[in-house]
């Protein structure tokens, strides 16, 4: 037997008002984190952040003592006149992020690239602990 289901115009259909209510509360968003990857290589770390859009203004990295701290801004651009957005997706604000530095390294080796919309920081490990190789000395008998 088949079932018959009864069509209604508003199935999946958001009335004007709750179109406009999401809208507003997913462009007031500007909460968010770039995402970002960490990996290690045996002479330092390397982070990199996808920030498209931004430039070295945006940006400022501060390290001090353990913790290494990546902030930005992320603008709205302007409205042109007659211009109505029907749905936005893209975060604006303000962002930070703060990563806790092995103890011993030198803050002012740390270097950063902007390039392509990823933000690069090589974070050179501490001599203390890099892997290093101890020499065998063979003695005569």
């Amino acid at each position: 037997m088949m079932t018959i289901y009864r069509e209604s115009p508003r199935n999946g259909v958001l009335s004007l008002t709750e179109a406009m209510n999401r809208m507003a509360a997913e462009t007031t968003r500007t909460n968010f984190r770039p995402a970002m990857d960490v990996s290690e290589t045996d002479s330092g770390y390397r982070l990199e952040l996808a920030v498209p859009g931004l430039t070295t203004e945006h940006l400022e990295i501060t390290a001090e003592q353990n913790t290494l701290k990546i902030a930005g801004t992320v603008e709205r651009e302007q409205a042109e006149a007659g211009r109505r957005f029907h749905r936005v997706e893209r975060h604006t604000g303000s962002f930070s992020r703060t990563i806790t530095l092995p103890v011993g390294v030198n803050a002012d080796a740390i270097v950063a690239h902007l390039s392509d919309g990823v933000l690069r920081i090589e974070i050179p490990k501490p001599e203390t602990i890099k892997p290093r190789r101890i020499a065998i000395e063979a003695q005569a008998n």
